[in-house]
């Protein structure tokens, strides 16, 4: 899952300075530091990875290395080797030249890693916000006024007799008519006009297929996907995302992402590249599901 598998530099985190060979993630988690060791107990939502990495995909990171990423259920504070301190609900942890130990899916587990001055932690504080709707174009209408104005004539008989002179009175009738403006080209809607994206390491996704770095997929946070254990009803789904410099890309959900909020979603890193720099790690967007 993106965001849980492979989360090596998924929502928000900085990407490991080592090749990843192995991932493991947690959700609903508990994690602690005691200055040799990293403790991590919670729900895995996935089985523990590990794979060959491709160099000629990340050409300068060094072989080897393990990446965790917990979504615990209240604030964490991890102290790293160093002394420093790391706090939130969303921390990734990267272990270079580790190998993880066999985990299954959608077990309870503890997993406890050692902690040294090579190890990286990385926590944020994540809050999943609610849809955000899109707003429906107010109708308009215009008004029209007609005014119709009648000419007076005046036409004089003279007799011998008796002069006759006949008067035409001016009559001045004004119509007002009100109708619906003529309709306009509908503008595109989107439906999350502020929406974000993050970028991260594809592997066998929470869809069941396997994906690599150069392709075009996306993963959706629990508000959408669902539940994060099964296959989604969004699965194969296409997407188009306009990106900051306004081009766009269209791009098939594959995978899940924990943390991610209802207008994020988080893209293999080719799909990411099309839009912006990976220096900037978050890209502000609009983005729909195409019909």
């Amino acid at each position: 899952m993106a965001g849980a598998a492979m989360m090596a530099d998924a929502c928000h985190h900085p990407r490991p300075k080592h090749d990843v060979s192995c991932s493991l993630s947690f959700n609903r988690g508990k994690a602690s530091t005691n200055g040799t060791h990293v403790t991590i107990q919670g729900t895995t939502t996935q089985a523990t990875n590990c794979r060959k990495p491709k160099r000629e995909v990340l050409p300068d990171y060094v072989l080897g290395g393990s990446v965790i990423h917990v979504f615990t259920k209240e604030t964490v504070s991890l102290k790293d080797a160093n002394g420093t301190s790391h706090t939130g609900n969303d921390c990734q942890i990267n272990i270079p030249e580790y190998a993880l130990p066999t985990v299954n899916k959608s077990t309870v587990e503890k997993v406890v890693v050692p902690l040294n001055s090579n190890v990286a932690i990385d926590c944020k504080r994540r809050v999943l916000k609610s849809s955000q709707p899109t707003k429906k174009p107010t109708p308009t209408t215009t008004t029209t006024t007609t005014t119709t104005t009648t000419t007076t004539t005046t036409t004089t008989t003279t007799t011998t007799e008796k002069p006759h002179t006949t008067h035409h009175t001016t009559h001045t009738t004004t119509t007002t008519t009100t109708k619906k403006a003529e309709p306009t080209e509908k503008p595109h809607t989107w439906d999350y006009p502020k929406g974000e994206v993050t970028f991260f390491t594809p592997n066998q996704g929470a869809c069941g297929e396997w994906n690599d770095d150069n392709d075009f997929i996306a993963a959706l946070g629990p508000d959408l996907y669902g539940n994060m254990d099964a296959e989604s009803k969004l699965c194969g789904k296409k997407i188009q995302i306009q990106g900051p410099k306004g081009n766009s890309i269209v791009v098939k959900v594959a995978d899940a992402c924990p943390p991610c909020d209802a207008s994020h979603i988080d893209l293999s890193p080719a799909a990411f590249k099309e839009l912006g720099s990976f220096v900037t790690g978050v890209l502000d967007v609009k983005w729909s599901f195409l019909d």
